[in-house]
């Protein structure tokens, strides 16, 4: 925050281990460090450096493709035995379009919260909680 900017955080979004398989077997640790992974490819974003810190963290092997389309990630997952790393509310949004599954594992992963920036004089206006609920309304289910 400052003299001019004011955060508010809209939600938070955990990530989640997919696969194009339902099967509820756990995956160990020994299993995902061996296990191919598709990871979308940029810096920027606060789900792509968790998803880097994540594979750092547990030594995983690297990442079998990556990609920087998260449509392309998920198609990619659903038709193959490649796994990813993704957020929950995209999960969500994804999972009876794709035929994909989010699969327990041994490792913690992180939650990602999301801001709105914007500045201060706007909080005299309706917009900003306009703009704020239209986005929780995107994800928040």
């Amino acid at each position: 925050e400052t003299s001019s900017l004011t955060s508010k955080k809209i939600f938070a979004m955990d990530i989640v281990l997919v696969s194009g398989s339902d099967e509820k077997k756990k995956i160990t640790l020994a299993e995902l460090q061996q296990a191919d992974l598709v990871s979308l490819n940029g810096t920027g974003d606060l789900f792509v450096y968790y998803s880097h810190e994540i594979q750092r963290n547990y030594t995983l092997k690297p990442r079998r493709l990556l990609t920087s389309s998260l449509e392309s990630m998920v198609s990619l997952i659903a038709s193959s035995h490649l796994m990813g790393f993704i957020p929950d509310k995209l999960f969500a949004l994804y999972k009876d379009k794709f035929r994909i599954y989010v699969r327990d594992s041994e490792i913690k992963t992180p939650v990602v919260n999301i801001y709105m920036t914007y500045r201060k004089e706007m909080e005299q206006e309706e917009m900003p909680g306009s703009i704020l609920e239209s986005i929780r309304g995107l994800f928040v289910t």
